[in-house]
Formats: C-alpha cells, structure tokens, sequence
C-alpha cells in the first residue's frame, strides 16, 4: 500500500509550550493523522536549516494536539566544521523503520 500525505507547520506565539504546532495528515492509510511523526520533524528542521529561518539552536515542536494528544518533539542543531547534525528527541516508540533521502 502506497501512502501519500502532507506535513503542516505554524509557529506558536511567543510564550506558548513550544515554538512550532506540526500536523501531519495521510492519504490512502487507514488513520488520517499521525499523532507524532519524527520523521516529518527531521524534515522540517533540514528545510528550516536549508533556508536559514530556524528558529536557533534548538526549538520544541508540539504534535497531535488536533487528536487530543500533546506529543512534544525536542530539536536540537549540532553545528561542526564538517556540517550541521541535527538531533530528534523526545520519548518514542517505532511503528515503522525505513530510509529517508531527498
């Protein structure tokens, strides 16, 4: 089964639990939104970085709040003379692993 889906993302005024809200919804699986995604995260924070708007060093993400869940999702950007690692934290628990380039 093929699953196709969109990431959403809108900054948290000033003051708010986190710097980010992030919804991720998917086509064609059987649940519409994924509570909390570290992979659409991950995502998110590459092109943040890619297009110099992070928010800097580290920022926290809040996801599922739509399900009436508050996943919390810690970023954290590593930056060395070789390039920019960037670390997902925060607790989990793995449905599916798989690769991700771009």
């Amino acid at each position: 089964m093929h699953t196709h889906g969109i990431a959403l993302y809108a900054a948290h005024a000033d003051g708010e639990p986190a710097t980010f809200e992030l919804r991720v919804l998917m086509f064609g699986a059987e649940n519409a939104e994924d509570p909390v995604t570290g992979s659409a995260n991950a995502a998110l924070a590459m092109l943040l970085d890619h297009q110099g708007k992070r928010p800097g060093n580290a920022y926290t993400v809040r996801q599922g709040t739509a399900l009436g869940r508050d996943g919390r999702v810690s970023i954290a950007y590593d930056d060395c003379a070789s390039g920019t690692t960037i670390w997902i934290g925060g607790h989990a628990l793995t449905v599916i692993d798989g690769t991700f380039s771009f």
